[in-house]
């Protein structure tokens, strides 16, 4: 197949790429940005598929204003759907976030679970997808909303990056005596569901929120990583409280091992994949964490 990809050059967009080309099909880079003038024409886009992966990550340090989410997020997919919708096109692939629904819960996320997003990142998936489901979708035609959680694997950045680096650094770990549920998604998972999904006609677009099977604690995680990497991880069980304490301390300072650090580490976060396991038939997702951690550790030799 042919697939139109935007994002390309992201990590996202590398690993769909490595992966697609791997599985004969052909990938149009697509270049696109936001311009209040652009409008865009696929009338001569002889494609099988868009793969919308392009627009700004969710970002810890600030960088980004509100309005920036929404243009990059919410107003370049809107104006990508409505040039699909004109298109001879028959797939278009949104690659959203699990941000979309909440930032954080203490409860099993699934597609039924209402979207209360509160970050800008997630209110600009969001509202793309509201835009999404706002418009009569041709017959003949499929738009697929992805959720996935966080992605790891070759070239990992954020948060899975700074994890890495940590268990390198060998620093003990402070948080042993927090305990928490996190999902994460292998990108690969991502690429094998969006090819499946393209050569299965039978299943009609939707929203599918996507993860590996397993569920991690932080430290199970660094455990793992420490393992894998021939490394030692040494965890301290310092109070909860005693953390708390000086986090607040660092939001004073605007240190960076603030509230929004702590979070990212503690908080849980696990979701129900079943849905799109269903519809692709399939038992277990294909790829695991192992799998990712071995291709990160082989890319660094």
């Amino acid at each position: 197949m042919k697939i139109a990809l935007t994002g390309s050059t992201g990590f996202v967009g590398r690993n769909l790429t490595t992966y697609f080309e791997n599985e004969g099909h052909e990938i149009v880079p697509l270049k696109v940005r936001y311009e209040e003038s652009d409008t865009f024409d696929f009338s001569g886009l002889a494609v099988d598929a868009i793969v919308h992966a392009a627009g700004i990550a969710h970002d810890l340090k600030g960088k980004f204003a509100e309005s920036e989410y929404e243009i990059h997020n919410t107003e370049l997919t809107a104006r990508l759907v409505a040039s699909f919708i004109k298109s001879d096109i028959p797939d278009f692939f949104f690659i959203s976030s699990i941000k979309a629904v909440a930032d954080s819960s203490e409860s099993v996320i699934n597609e039924a679970t209402p979207q209360h997003p509160t970050t800008a990142y997630g209110k600009s998936k969001f509202n793309a997808e509201q835009f999404i489901r706002s418009i009569r979708i041709p017959e003949g035609k499929r738009i697929f909303i992805l959720q996935p959680t966080l992605m790891y694997g070759k070239g990992s950045k954020g948060n899975f990056r700074s994890m890495l680096t940590f268990v390198r650094w060998g620093l003990p770990y402070p948080l042993g005596a927090f305990t928490n549920r996190r999902s994460f998604l292998n990108v690969n998972n991502l690429a094998f569901v969006i090819a499946s999904l393209m050569q299965r006609t039978d299943i009609a677009g939707g929203r599918f929120i996507l993860s590996d099977d397993e569920e991690w604690s932080t430290v199970q995680l660094l455990r793992l990583i420490a393992r894998m990497g021939d490394r030692h991880l040494i965890t301290l069980s310092i109070s909860p409280k005693i953390v708390r304490f000086f986090v607040k301390f660092a939001d004073i300072c605007r240190l960076p091992l603030n509230s929004r650090w702590l979070a990212k580490l503690t908080e849980n976060y696990y979701v129900d994949n079943s849905k799109i396991k269903t519809v692709l038939d399939l038992e277990k997702m294909p790829y695991d964490m192992e799998a990712g951690l071995f291709e990160i550790f082989a890319e660094k030799g």
